[in-house]
């Protein structure tokens, strides 16, 4: 079974390599989820070699056609790389070409590759691949097929079908004398197909790319966690029960990776029960465009996650009491309940603050969250732009709770630098870290803007904000992105990547060498950004990776040096908030 799973990985790594030395016809296909059980537990395929391999600069990428066709040689004897042999050979580098899960506790695969000619494939395989080893011709489950090995206990069984060989197996010894069983089960036993399965097809179509994933994500969840639980004391058991149920809530889950040259697109699908709660997270939350536009433009990081406190609190609140009960400090706790009672009455034995955690805190919390950084601390300084942004559903009230709260630690700590400020209708506090620490530029503020629960590392942040002159919303320049905050995407955001490495390194401090080991890759990739999208029947996410050159090239080129460190680069001079250009390796 290694030796034909090393074939039809190299062929689907290789596949599209045939557009630099030739083309194949269009293939006349089934498909191969058509032979497939629906109760494949996870599916991973390339949609289609030939395309996604189009995508290889011959030139830029040459040391890994070089790699790949002294490989296939070595192991195989012929030349993965030539275009012309693997048609020869039958293969169709049009079709899907992967690997599905058909068992999880057994660990049984089902390998596949597009084929254009069975013929020539049967005959590359028999005489070619097991050319010195024993393949039995038999029949199971009405499909003709070969035994690799021995017949009651094969290491893989092979068929074709649809247009695709099929290789079935285990490398668990202890199921392999059930393999010819299994294979008749999953192709009689089944209910049906898997591309007949709705959660699949479904997550097929919205989570496309060059690569895909595909998990039975309820079902996967359900055997995983059954499995874990029987490892588990019995009063963790109704935890892993209250996981397995919550996981019922959803459907299917779907990745797609797509390489587009400059960008690496990750795509991921989850498909959602009609109806359930987890929808409704976000369904009904609106957006937070109206702070977004006060706020300052560019920032090193922006994240914005619009969901429903109420209805996260309900669903999760039983996990939480699960949860107290696996922290040794909170395992004399019952409930969140009696955790939090038990914190109330501290408050207001020490503040004289009466506070009703789930009243007063948790249901006054809108859910959605704004976060924004617009700078690290700098040289020996502790400084830095921190923003957060927390939407309430009453102001008034969480304006009085923080009243409340900076009169009792006044009382209490009558040394601490806190001071009150006006900021809009309502005070707002803050801590003068300087008198306590000199060289602490910050003086952390909370406040209650319009209908938000604000929180800023400088409080000079909230006049610029009341003022109204940020231009967050407008100066977003990715269109997709601005939408996303317009709207209210359940989640949507963007770090500019190469900015946070560089000032993350200058902050830390680290040896020149290390930063310039790490900067000269991070420096090709300027931003990470993400959106994501509700439908009646799922949440979509895309989430871009961009590169100033071929992102495939630069990671190979990084290799390349890796493993001959004789032609490394001298480190940059000393690093600076401006050194974050990006640049080739070339041009250092």
């Amino acid at each position: 079974m290694n030796k034909i799973i090393v074939v039809l990985v190299l062929i689907a790594i290789a596949g599209g390599i045939v557009w630099i030395l030739g083309k194949q016809a269009p293939s006349t296909t089934g498909l191969y989820s058509d032979f497939l059980p629906e109760s494949s537990m996870i599916v991973v395929n390339l949609p289609c070699p030939e395309v996604f391999l189009q995508k290889f600069d011959a030139e830029k990428h040459r040391n890994l056609i070089q790699l790949l066709s002294m490989e296939s040689m070595r192991t195989m004897g012929f030349d993965i790389t030539n275009a012309q042999d693997l048609m020869d050979k039958g293969v169709d580098l049009k079709k899907p070409c992967g690997f599905a899960m058909a068992d999880v506790l057994s660990m049984t695969m089902v390998f596949f590759v597009g084929v254009k000619d069975e013929a020539k494939f049967r005959d590359f395989v028999e005489n070619k691949v097991f050319k010195d080893q024993n393949l039995i011709s038999t029949k199971l489950a009405g499909v003709p097929c070969l035994l690799e090995g021995d017949e009651q206990s094969p290491e893989a069984i092979h068929c074709y079908q649809s247009g695709y060989w099929f290789v079935f197996g285990t490398r668990n010894f202890m199921f392999r004398k059930d393999l010819p069983q299994k294979f008749s089960d999953a192709i009689e036993g089944s209910k049906g197909r898997l591309s007949q399965y709705a959660p699949f097809v479904e997550c097929e179509q919205q989570a496309k790319g060059d690569l895909f994933f595909y998990m039975d994500y309820p079902n996967f969840m359900n055997i995983s966690m059954s499995q874990a639980k029987l490892a588990m004391p019995p009063e963790q058991h109704a935890m892993i029960d209250n996981m397995i149920k919550l996981a019922q809530e959803f459907t299917g889950l779907g990745v797609g990776l797509e390489w587009a040259k400059e960008k690496l697109i990750v795509r991921n699908y989850m498909g959602v029960q009609p109806n359930s709660q987890s929808l409704k997270f976000y369904q009904a939350a609106g957006n937070c465009a109206d702070i977004l536009q006060k706020m300052k433009p560019d920032p090193l990081v922006s994240i914005v996650n619009i969901t429903d406190m109420g209805i996260v609190w309900a669903m999760n609140k039983q996990s939480l009491n699960m949860f107290l009960q696996l922290v040794p400090a909170t395992q004399k706790y019952k409930n969140i309940e009696e955790l939090f009672a038990e914190i109330q009455g501290i408050l207001q034995k020490e503040l004289n603050i009466t506070v009703d955690f789930e009243k007063d805190l948790v249901q006054n919390l809108q859910g959605s969250v704004v976060l924004t950084l617009n700078s690290l601390p700098k040289e020996m300084k502790i400084t830095g732009e921190l923003f957060t942004a927390i939407k309430l559903k009453d102001p008034e009230k969480m304006a009085k709770l923080l009243q409340n709260i900076a009169t009792g630690l006044k009382a209490k700590y009558p040394d601490w630098p806190i001071q009150e400020a006006k900021a809009g209708m309502y005070n707002a506090y803050y801590l003068d870290i300087s008198k306590l620490m000199p060289q602490a530029e910050l003086e952390p503020m909370l406040a209650v803007i319009d209908n938000y629960l604000i929180f800023v590392s400088r409080k000079a942040m909230v006049p610029e904000l009341l003022e109204g002159k940020g231009s967050f919303l407008q100066k977003t320049s990715n269109p997709e992105l601005a939408k996303a905050f317009q709207n209210g995407a359940p989640s949507a955001g963007s770090i500019q990547l190469a900015k946070l490495v560089d000032q993350s390194l200058t902050l830390a401090g680290v040896a020149p060498a290390i930063y310039s080991n790490v900067t000269k890759i991070s420096n090709h990739f300027p931003i990470l950004w993400w959106t994501s999208t509700v439908h009646p029947t799922g949440i979509d996410a895309k989430l871009v990776l961009e590169a100033d050159d071929d992102i495939v090239a630069i990671l190979l080129q990084q290799m390349a040096q890796g493993m001959n460190p004789d032609q490394e680069q001298a480190p940059p001079e000393t690093p600076n908030e401006e050194s974050v250009t990006p640049q080739s390796p070339t041009e250092k």
